[in-house]
């Protein structure tokens, strides 16, 4: 899926580009994009103990000890034996023994010392795990809560007691500890923010019903309301007040206006509107409705206006209810009415209902353009930009003038071409901005929305030039000041805190003049700012509402999926979108079935919204029985309402969890309405039980194109099912496949990074003989022919194939060089992807204690790189802080330990580690950038100005102190990107080919810059093409051309892409990572194929 993105330089799946970039010209075999990071913690060494994959440690056997004890021997510490019982405790929990797993634990927690917290955390943590099993929440909060107060960053022992206190319904605590887990994480893991979500949801809307029950009622601000009612230009009631009004005699004579002859509550609300003495209006309109008077339903809307501004819905609804039924009075009044009532059912969630009400009032008023102004944001609301831009045309036919519905016309228009990345139609949207403006100077709203484009744009100072006009427009606009405030943070890519004190002084200005947004503005204010969206709807869509406020409480909004309904006399709609009947007061008592002058489509609903109660009684097979009535009772024409009822039985299907018929049904609901989400959901669901990942997955495919990528669920199915398939396949290719050398830059780049690398140095003449070798310096002539010695020839001559048969040859001589053979066997079976080869050769260079230290430390820092490779922190860990024991003095352990540490984002041990590089080698020029690197990338994301400063002035003296070193340049680079300092950052993509013209990798950073900086597709791909031009062998190339292919909308090409990267891939898992792209984009071959659905594309 992530393939139907687009191309995000600064991240992505896996680990984050710039973490992919520090082995720029030195790549160390760790896949990139399929490394996985844990939580970890630090654990203490143990003589006679290993380590499994999973971290846990187990007793090493003794050879000469006697058979094994169920106790632990009494010459263990008590550390050793409350290991030995949470081991113990371990299988029992495996085997579901969950009591005799407690008492394990139990044990471990009473022989543990006291001051080994981490350790006595991790017992009272899987005690906890196994009364999870046994559903006692009160004992998994104690457990967990002792976990927490002896390792209070323990992500696992949070995380478990957020989901008990979820259980036993605390939902404060469950927050507490479930944002707690989200910040440790990083906000990436999507099951700690669904449930943090979750909870959110259910406390909000607790907290909700009981304060607005009670709510004082709030009037907006004067500028609020007059934004409001500026938005309307067919409102009888919000026009202004004639000289003494016109009486009800003269009503329907334009321009004439008489003296009333009697008191009126709704004409002295009128004059309280002019005065802006808003509190008043609601009584007098009221005095008006009870006196009857003659301005009835003027006053009656009028009060709902103000009931809905407000926020009292209840009280508004009965008022429009009453106008909207009165065919007798104007119809301007009708048309208002129902307006207002369509934008509050918006409010209220039931879109369906919403635009019933808008269609009504273009049937009951088609020349009224306030009609399709309104129905025109409702649409864009609900993503409907073509029927939006349509509804704002009709307004500006009939309403020339209607600078609003010019400037959203423009704005919608903007969006879609934005969305769909299409540059020739964002600069037209922004040529209709400056044509509206001309137009219309005095029209702040288009200056606004203009703004919002150009931000978007990162035209910031011409932004900010609009929001200024806005504000010399309408100097009370609050809103105005917010968005030139957010503008102002963005502005700055370093978050200079000048900057951001200015946002905050321009919010907390404003909040005077109009408090009533404090509340939402703080919520806001709590987020980072992203333009471009966000949870709830999107900043762009908020900005509509700019001026003109319809009442649609932006931030609780949730859109559904929609299907159309003909409406029916005689019925009525829930706020689901069921159709029922209305009863009739004069009908007989209701038989069980339906009467006989029901049509077939109406007792066809009848049958199902029986089968719909029975469904929610948990009665699937009398549920099932409804629906299939109602299959049988719909017209074949009625297909939408044919597949609803196919789709509900595939619901109660899915209950019984008979998954076939589940399929079968969802298969014939989709074939009547081929973008039927649910249904194609569900499908996707039931395929998942069925094992069918291929189908599921071009199911999921669908329902995430049709839903714009914005649904967690089907985007983490869809994540999921892809995971398993790239599983697959890479298994079983990865098993068959080729060993396959890389490219002559590649290995000279690796071996680049060693520098107390034995088997890399270049061979003497002759090489040193046995008796000589520990004489430095000397080098006489080698007394037989030697394996080893002939494979460091070819490595001199670039002739690597020959390379692993020489030291074969070597190693089963018993050479001389065994040990040195063995290790660079080693090296290049890793580097052709045949780590199941290297393995043994490492293990046995490391427990050959005779040989030169040299030589195991290498070993060790290159099996440390390949349990890392394997998802084995704990392993690698443990690799690496070996050598730096054996050979404290060996700079490349240093080295390489610190990228291991950056990529487990342990910046600050990385640096410490880079440092002891530098101090054994002050030459080291790569540790030198890295370190600089590491440092930028803790000053990036800490959003610390003074030390990205720093940072890049580090970079400046790096590069001029080693002036050919192109990982200096390379990681320069990627940090100016960051920074959008484009330019020089080219600049220094330039550099790096002038050093390294062999070097593919740079060419495909530099090709990725030119589609961020000038959105220049062409250059960027030619730029890739001639990384594969050099190096044929680069899966880097080909896998980002496959994405861009991807994005541009050409899938046959991006799968070819996929496949020749697939082919070249270096380990298990960077294969795997390599099939979920290239079947996310066959799943989106077959998904156009079928549907007609397609993504955005470039």
């Amino acid at each position: 899926m992530a393939a139907s993105k687009p191309v995000e330089p600064q991240g992505g799946p896996g680990i984050p580009h710039w973490k992919v970039a520090l082995a720029v010209g030195a790549p160390l075999l760790l896949g990139a994009g399929a490394l996985y990071l844990w939580s970890r913690r630090s654990k203490s060494k143990r003589d006679g103990q290993r380590r499994t994959p999973e971290g846990r440690a187990s007793p090493v056997p003794n050879k000469s000890s006697p058979s094994q004890e169920p106790e632990p021997p009494q010459e263990l510490s008590p550390l050793e034996r409350a290991q030995a019982a949470k081991n113990k405790g371990n299988k029992y929990f495996k085997a579901g023994k969950y009591d005799q797993a407690i008492q394990c634990y139990t044990e471990a927690i009473s022989l543990c010392p006291s001051e080994k917290k981490v350790d006595l955390s991790t017992f009272y943590q899987n005690r906890a795990a196994a009364y999870e099993q046994q559903q006692t929440w009160k004992e998994v909060v104690q457990d967990c809560t002792k976990a927490v107060e002896l390792n209070p960053r323990y992500v696992k022992a949070l995380f478990r007691r957020a989901k008990a206190h979820e259980r036993l319904d605390n939902k404060k605590e469950c927050l507490e500890d479930v944002t707690a887990v989200c910040i440790l994480e990083g906000f990436q893991n999507q099951h700690s923010m669904l449930l943090a979500d979750k909870v959110l949801k259910l406390l909000g809307k607790e907290k909700a019903k009981e304060k607005y029950k009670n709510r004082e009622p709030l009037m907006p601000s004067p500028q609020f309301i007059k934004s409001y009612f500026s938005s309307f230009t067919d409102d009888i009631i919000s026009q202004p007040l004639q000289k003494g009004e016109k009486s009800d005699e003269d009503k329907d004579k334009e321009g004439e206006a008489s003296v009333v002859k009697e008191k009126s509550g709704y004409l002295k609300a009128k004059q309280y509107m002019e005065e802006e003495n808003y509190d008043k209006i609601i009584s007098e309109c009221t005095k008006e409705v009870e006196a009857s008077g003659k301005y009835i339903a003027e006053a009656l809307l009028l009060r709902a206006t103000f009931y809905l501004l407000i926020g009292n819905a209840s009280a508004a609804k009965p008022d429009l209810d009453q106008v909207v039924s009165m065919e007798e009075c104007n119809v301007k009044l009708r048309a208002n009415a129902l307006i207002k009532r369509g934008s509050m059912y918006m409010q209220q969630q039931q879109p369906m209902l919403s635009t019933q009400d808008f269609n009504m009032a273009a049937d009951i008023d088609p020349q009224n353009a306030d009609v399709y102004h309104h129905r025109g944001q409702l649409k864009i609301l609900l993503d409907q930009v073509e029927e939006a831009v349509s509804d704002f045309d009709e307004c500006i036919r009939l309403r020339p003038d209607s600078a609003l519905a010019q400037a959203q016309k423009c704005f919608a228009l903007y969006r879609k071409a934005y969305t769909g990345s299409n540059p020739i139609q964002i600069k037209a949207a922004m040529k209709g901005f400056e044509d509206v403006i001309k137009l219309f100077p005095k029209c702040a709203e288009g200056y606004a929305l203009y703004a919002q484009a150009l931000t978007d744009q990162q035209q910031f100072g011409k932004a900010d030039e609009m929001y200024d006009k806005c504000i010399d427009l309408e100097p009370d606009n609050a809103t105005t000041y917010v968005h030139k405030g957010l503008k102002a943070k963005e502005l700055k890519e370093e978050w200079h805190m000048l900057e951001l004190q200015k946002t905050l002084d321009f919010i907390a200005s404003w909040l005077i003049t109009d408090d009533l947004r404090r509340d939402g503005l703080i919520m806001a204010a709590s987020k980072p700012v992203e333009p471009q969206g966000g949870p709830g709807i999107p900043h762009w869509k908020v900005a509509l509402a700019v001026g003109a406020p319809l009442l649609l409480g932006a931030g609780a909004l949730y859109l559904w999926s929609r299907r159309s309904k003909s409406k029916r006399d005689g019925q009525r709609r829930t706020p689901e979108g069921r159709a029922s009947p209305v009863p009739n007061k004069s009908s007989p008592s209701q038989e069980p079935e339906p009467p006989q002058e029901l049509s077939p489509l109406e007792r066809a609903q009848a049958a199902k919204n029986k089968g719909n109660k029975y469904f929610k009684a948990g009665k699937y097979d009398q549920a099932i029985q409804c629906y299939t009535e109602a299959i049988s009772l719909c017209p074949s024409e009625k297909k939408v309402d044919l597949s609803t009822f196919y789709q509900n039985r595939a619901a109660a299907y899915e209950q019984q969890q008979t998954w076939k018929e589940v399929v079968q049904d969802c298969t014939k609901a989709v074939e009547l309405n081929p973008r039927y989400v649910k249904a194609l959901f569900r499908r996707a669901k039931a395929h998942e039980r069925l094992d069918n990942k291929k189908e599921c997955l071009e199911d999921v495919t669908a329902v995430c194109i049709l839903e714009g990528f914005q649904n967690q669920h089907s985007m983490l199915l869809a994540d999921k099912v892809l995971k398993l398939l790239g599983k697959e396949k890479a298994k079983e290719k990865y098993k068959n496949r080729e060993p396959l050398m890389p490219s002559p830059q590649f290995i000279k780049s690796y071996f680049s990074s060693f520098t107390d690398d034995i088997i890399s140095q270049p061979q003497q003449k002759g090489e040193k003989s046995d008796e000589d070798k520990d004489k430095e310096g000397e080098a006489s002539v080698v007394k037989e022919k030697s394996g080893y010695l002939k494979a460091k020839q070819y490595m001199e001559e670039e002739n690597y194939d020959k390379i692993i048969s020489e030291c074969t040859k070597e190693v089963e001589a018993s050479g001389k060089y065994i040990a040195e053979a063995l290790l660079l066997r080693a090296t290049f079976y890793l580097l052709i992807g045949n780590a199941s080869a290297a393995k043994p050769d490492l293990d046995q260079v490391v427990s050959m204690e005779e040989c030169n230290v040299k030589l195991r430390a290498n070993a060790l820092i290159k099996r440390g790189s390949m349990y890392m490779q394997q998802q084995q922190p704990m392993l690698s860990t443990q690799d690496f802080n070996m050598a730096a024991d054996i050979d404290p003095q060996n700079a490349d352990v240093y080295h390489h330990r610190g990228q291991l540490k950056i990529l487990l984002d342990q910046v600050e041990e990385a640096v410490s580690d880079f440092d002891e590089c530098i101090r054994l080698r002050p030459d080291s020029a790569l540790a030198q950038a890295q370190k600089c690197f590491a440092l930028y990338r803790k000053a990036y994301t800490g959003s610390n100005p003074i030390q990205i400063k720093a940072a890049m002035k580090g970079f400046e003296d790096v590069i001029k102190l080693f002036p050919k070193c192109a990982e200096g340049y390379a990681l320069y680079a990627q940090a100016l990107t960051d920074q959008q300092q484009f330019g020089k950052a080219d600049e220094m993509y330039d550099k790096c080919i002038d050093l390294e013209p062999d070097n593919a990798t740079t060419y495909v950073h530099k090709g990725l810059l030119q589609l961020q900086w000038k959105q220049d597709l062409d250059k960027g791909l030619e730029l890739i093409s001639k990384a594969i031009e050099i190096d044929n062998k680069c899966d880097f190339a080909y896998e980002t051309m496959g994405t861009i292919e991807v994005q541009r909308g050409n899938l046959d090409k991006a799968i070819d892409m996929f496949n020749k990267a697939i082919n070249l891939a270096k380990s298990e898992m960077e294969m795997a990572h390599l099939y979920s792209l290239c079947d996310a984009a066959y799943a989106q071959t077959e998904v156009a194929n079928k549907y007609g659905l397609k993504p955005p594309t470039l």
